[in-house]
């Protein structure tokens, strides 16, 4: 992988979109579940989904 610093203008717009897209997808996945947690018993962590 080439570091971000040394990539062309062009290929580091779109290595940005790409980690953009990937913390967007990573938040969503965390509300889920958190979401799925607060349904099966309330107590807002998801250590006992894990499990």
């Amino acid at each position: 992988m080439v570091h971000p610093d040394a990539m062309t203008p062009s290929l580091r717009a779109v290595w940005e979109m790409k980690q953009a897209a990937m913390l967007k997808r990573s938040a969503a996945d965390s509300a889920q579940e958190a979401e799925a947690d607060t349904e099966a018993d309330g107590d807002g962590d998801t250590e006992n989904l894990r499990m």
